[in-house]
């Protein structure tokens, strides 16, 4: 990744936060970008479940819970309402709506 792309505020959808939690090449450069405060990741609790279930399904529930909590309470991550992240999209979609 170009560091100098990643820069601010980003929402993680859950295939990053999978990257992430697993620790591949991508998540562990995530991680470093969070903790050099490149960047400020905010994802919704939808996503923090979807993360869980597929954690569950590629190791097991203990250890989805394990890793997805130390993700959570670590305090890089803003969880906000999907309802926010919804009507940001929504307004979003009617400004732009070429490319939506």
């Amino acid at each position: 990744m170009k560091r100098k792309f990643l820069r601010g505020d980003m929402v993680f959808d859950t295939s990053i936060l999978v990257e992430i939690v697993l620790a591949t090449n991508i998540g562990k450069e995530l991680i470093d970008f969070m903790i050099n405060d490149d960047i400020r990741p905010y994802t919704t609790s939808l996503n923090i479940m979807e993360l869980l279930y597929i954690i569950c399904r590629l190791l097991n529930m203990n250890e989805a819970k394990k890793r997805v909590d130390l993700l959570v309470k670590s305090g890089y991550l803003n969880i906000i309402s999907s309802d926010d992240v919804s009507m940001i999209a929504a307004e979003c979609k009617c400004m732009f709506p070429k490319y939506s």
